[in-house]
């Protein structure tokens, strides 16, 4: 079923693929880091996306390319789900190849093998390039925040952000005072690092 030395994977947070799975979650915003390089073809846009090590081979990999299916995984692991017992797997998605409500035959017996497990796959759509908090409403809701939190969504969509990519935000500005307390938002206005921007469907 693959593995992480042949699978083209991208990585997301765990509290992520419920909504991945439901169909609620349809873009996903990644930090870009220094040196990568993109690829754009003409009335189209950004096509593919080189992270700084492939940009001087005769044939780079790329790091995210449009129209390429990835499989999903969460800290190195490839996540497998159920698309029989979706709505049963919410907030428990399969990351081990087993699912108990599947594998029980019509006498109640175990079934062998893991026959309903399905990677988690995505196609990715479309590419672009913006700045984290230059991301509008619209892609809020793609990104899988409903207008019905307490916190105000864009502001929910920026404090997660801010917690996957903690260790990449600037010392100089992690570390400073903000009136007397860390407050994410102006964290996230001091910094307000580029973004790759990754609308998908599930496959």
């Amino acid at each position: 079923m693959g593995d992480l030395m042949t699978e083209k994977t991208i990585s997301v947070y765990k509290e992520f693929i419920p909504k991945i799975i439901e169909g609620s979650k349809t873009l996903i915003c990644k930090l870009k880091k220094e040196g990568d390089k993109t690829h754009v073809v003409f009335d189209k846009g950004i096509d593919a996306v080189f992270p700084k090590s492939q940009v001087k081979r005769w044939i780079p990999k790329t790091k995210f390319k449009v129209g390429e299916v990835y499989s999903i995984c969460v800290n190195d692991e490839l996540v497998w789900y159920c698309p029989k017992f979706v709505n049963g797997m919410m907030g428990e998605p399969i990351v081990d190849k087993d699912c108990s409500v599947c594998h029980v035959d019509r006498k109640g017996k175990e079934v062998i093998g893991f026959q309903c497990a399905k990677s988690l796959r995505i196609k990715v759509l479309s590419i672009r390039e913006q700045k984290l908090l230059d991301i509008t409403k619209d892609d809020v809701k793609k990104e899988g925040y409903k207008y019905d939190y307490p916190l105000y969504p864009k502001s929910h969509f920026v404090a997660d952000f801010l917690n996957i990519y903690y260790n990449k935000i600037p010392k100089n500005i992690k570390n400073q005072d903000f009136n007397g307390k860390v407050d994410f938002i102006e964290i996230a206005r001091e910094w307000n690092p580029y973004t790759w921007v990754l609308e998908f469907k599930v496959i």
